[in-house]
């Protein structure tokens, strides 16, 4: 035996490149991204990605970045490597029943045993919308037929030949991209628009020269009311101390606020707290029924 026929006898097995720990799937992820032979994959930080899920299911580095692909965060693998990954299994397999332009029936088998059918149609392409998106139903139909039959009697019968993980064909993410797109909103009617907002303008002008109402003054009181405040000189402190604050400058009475200014006001009392209204008065008795203030 000649020292090269030892060295042969003797080589390890090739190495797969399977079964990689973290480092290493980090360092040949790192290797293939600086290759720049895979135009998706030139970041180290994809490189690594498709290696990572490549290696759960069972594919090499280089097969994980040749067939891996992803849409939206799904892994995208393609028919072949799924039907090849069937073979390969050693407890899955198929049989092609029948297949044309227009349909692909494939039988699928455990330990030898069959465990189900998938028949592809024309139809079903159609009913899930991909027929008319995907071109290559009309180039391609025998191809495109075979890939539906195989994905889908891959996720019903054979889900663990690729870990267990569920993939996608790109035609199927592509869709489910394309439902999440907000349909365009229809254009408002330019005049509509100019008119409601001549219509809101108006209304603000109106509320900030028009003074306060009678209603708005009854809804001021009636609020401190319901809050339990009642006492009628405890209202006016709270009145004229909330609105000085909100319109910036002091007021002595009720009636000098704005329809505006009285919509402010009204709110600021129904969302507040009674501990904090009873900042802007001292020593008043809020429990004792008294006349309703001049302004109401």
């Amino acid at each position: 035996m000649t020292e090269s026929t030892k060295e042969l006898a003797i080589a390890p097995e090739r190495q797969n490149y399977l079964g990689l720990d973290f480092a290493q799937i980090k360092n040949v992820a790192q290797a293939l991204a600086l290759s720049g032979i895979f135009e998706d994959a030139k970041d180290a930080n994809v490189a690594f990605a498709k290696v990572l899920a490549g290696q759960e299911m069972g594919l090499t580095p280089f097969q994980s970045l040749r067939e891996i692909s992803f849409i939206k965060g799904k892994p995208n693998v393609s028919a072949n490597v799924k039907a090849a990954k069937i073979k390969a299994s050693g407890k899955y397999n198929y049989r092609v029943i029948s297949w044309d332009t227009k349909h692909c029936e494939i039988e699928f088998y455990e330990a030898g045993k069959p465990i189900g059918k998938v028949d592809y149609t024309e139809s079903d392409a159609k009913d899930s919308g991909v027929y008319d998106r995907n071109q290559q139903y009309k180039l391609n139909p025998k191809a495109m037929y075979f890939a539906g039959a195989i994905r889908q009697g891959q996720r019903a019968y054979c889900p663990d030949t690729m870990g267990g993980i569920p993939t996608y064909d790109r035609e199927e993410l592509e869709i489910v991209e394309a439902e999440m797109v907000e349909p365009p909103k229809v254009a408002a009617d330019p005049e509509e628009e100019r008119s409601a907002a001549e219509a809101k303008a108006l209304a603000d002008y109106d509320n900030s020269i028009e003074m306060i109402t009678p209603a708005q003054q009854r809804k001021i009181y009636a609020t401190l009311n319901g809050k339990g405040i009642r006492a009628a000189e405890a209202q006016k402190s709270i009145v004229y101390g909330v609105a000085s604050s909100l319109i910036g400058h002091e007021i002595t009475s009720g009636k000098e606020l704005t329809k505006a200014q009285a919509i402010d006001l009204i709110s600021e009392l129904e969302t507040a707290d009674v501990g904090a209204l009873e900042l802007f008065f001292a020593d008043e008795p809020t429990s004792v029924v008294s006349e309703v203030a001049d302004e109401n």
